[in-house]
């Protein structure tokens, strides 16, 4: 249970003064709490939000801008490509973090280095790109990234070593702000990894790794964990998470983590998706929880989501309303027993009995526990112009219903086709979207583009304003990387 206290900090020594929202957990005493800058950062935009205009989104509709190419080595005959459903991209304040694939270095391979890029204007512009890995000489495919609140940017990724199934996961992470990146380190204890994407998950200081895992079997990989209880220095040893089944591949994990609470979901042999949990950090799992609540057969990628009171939120590919099976749908459903069970499954994607296939779902959620889905979508694909959109859904009721489905890119006319979407959410309810597009190139040269959502016809909820007030003595001061907050109640 969450509570929310409306602050005032005045930073003497500079002309700044924050007002915002801090979030403590309901019953805290009084003591002095370490946070970071941005948490007050945070803090303020979320108060600055309450304060004026709560969402209710039953009278609004987000609306994409303006899509910008994130790579900067456009023109070049190459490919670059974002994570199935993986998470590429990360917001804190205003600065947004993407990373993708790239073979700019090694335009004959299909795939290179790790490449990352962020903006520090909210996605208005981008600044040079900086290649993450150190090694080159094998191919560095599907990354994904978290951002910690004190800036400390993460990065997970798979390397190809030379043969089928035989990839490694690679890790690497940013102190600076992501002007350089740390010499990747090995995490895998052996070279089994399937080489689809890796989910990687941050809280307190703990790096989080998962992957689907052939070295138990040639034919049904198995979901391996691994964790970082240092910040990411070094990692343990591998363990696997699902229960085993003779004969069931497991597949595409996803991971989040809140606390000392990790979770994660993955495809089990193509007709189910399944969940489970550690309740000590990564050193022990329980068992295995069905999410999906039919029996037809569904695709391989999926999303997962955990919000500030562990309701989890998992979206996936679903045949079940299409009885040739040659469709999918996007799939939703939640727990708000901390994964004990899931509630009924849910259609995202409209309409259902759809005759399109949709794919590579992502999942993000907001402050206030609400989800928010994207996807590669197929509704203009025709046997002539087979063409593939990012759409996207949000939810204003913590996934009770969604809203209608929405087109990212610029131009309803574009050639070329968008692939791999995944987006981000920050305090203020805005959305931040990447993927991968051959808008103006061959169909298989990608670029990366971006853009940001923004909710119109927001509605007041004067209910919302904050109504309890305290004063904080804050040291350093002015802020360094770590500011202790002296509360009292």
């Amino acid at each position: 249970m969450f509570k929310s206290f409306f602050i005032l900090v005045i930073l003497t020594n500079i002309d700044i003064e924050y007002a915002g929202t801090f979030i403590i957990e309901q019953g805290l005493s009084s003591g002095k709490y370490i946070v970071s800058p941005y948490a007050l950062y945070s803090a303020y935009v979320q108060a600055e939000y309450l304060s004026t205009q709560r969402t209710t989104n039953t009278a609004g509709d987000y609306i994409f801008g303006p899509n910008i190419r994130v790579n900067d080595d456009f023109g070049s005959v190459v490919n670059h490509e974002t994570t199935p459903a993986g998470h590429a991209i990360a917001v804190l304040g205003d600065t947004i973090y993407i990373v993708w694939s790239d073979c700019r270095d090694y335009p004959s391979e299909r795939w290179g280095d790790i490449y990352f890029a962020k903006s520090v204007d909210g996605g208005e512009t981008f600044l040079p790109n900086v290649k993450v890995n150190h090694y080159s000489k094998y191919s560095q495919l599907s990354p994904s990234i978290r951002v910690d609140s004190f800036g400390i940017i993460y990065v997970a990724w798979s390397r190809y070593m030379g043969a089928p199934c035989q990839f490694n996961v690679y890790f690497a992470k940013s102190t600076d702000g992501g002007l350089n990146f740390s010499t990747e380190l090995c995490v895998t204890d052996t070279c089994c990894h399937d080489g689809s994407p890796v989910g990687i998950a941050v809280s307190g200081g703990n790096v989080y790794l998962v992957w689907a895992d052939m070295r138990n079997s040639s034919h049904y990989p198995d979901i391996y964990f691994d964790r970082s209880v240092d910040g990411g220095e070094t990692f343990g040893n591998d363990i696997k998470i699902n229960d085993s089944f003779d004969g069931i591949g497991s597949w595409a994990p996803s991971i989040d983590a809140h606390g000392n609470n990790v979770f994660v979901a993955w495809n089990a042999s193509f007709d189910c998706i399944y969940f489970d949990k550690s309740t000590d950090a990564g050193v022990t799992f329980g068992t295995d929880v069905q999410v999906n609540d039919s029996d037809y057969l569904l695709r391989t990628f999926l999303g997962l989501a955990v919000d500030n009171n562990d309701v989890i939120h998992i979206v996936w590919t679903d045949l079940r309303n299409t009885p040739d099976l040659q469709s999918a749908d996007i799939y939703y459903a939640k727990s708000t027993d901390g994964g004990s069970s899931f509630g009924t499954n849910l259609c995202v994607t409209e309409p259902p009995l759809s005759a399109w296939l949709n794919s590579t779902p992502n999942i993000t959620v907001d402050l206030y526990g609400n989800p928010y889905c994207i996807w590669e979508d197929r509704r203009e694909y025709t046997e002539t112009q087979r063409l593939m959109r990012p759409y996207f859904a949000y939810s204003d009721d913590g996934g009770t219903s969604f809203s209608k489905n929405i087109c990212v890119i610029d131009d309803d006319g574009l050639c070329g086709n968008q692939y791999f979407p995944t987006l981000a959410v920050d305090v203020a309810q805005n959305v931040y979207a990447v993927w991968s597009d051959s808008r103006n190139f061959p169909i298989f040269t990608f670029n990366i583009y971006f853009a940001k959502g923004t909710l119109t016809g927001i509605e007041e909820d004067k209910s919302q304003i904050p109504n309890s007030n305290l004063r904080l003595d804050v040291y350093p001061n002015p802020f360094s990387r770590r500011t202790t907050i002296d509360i009292r109640l």
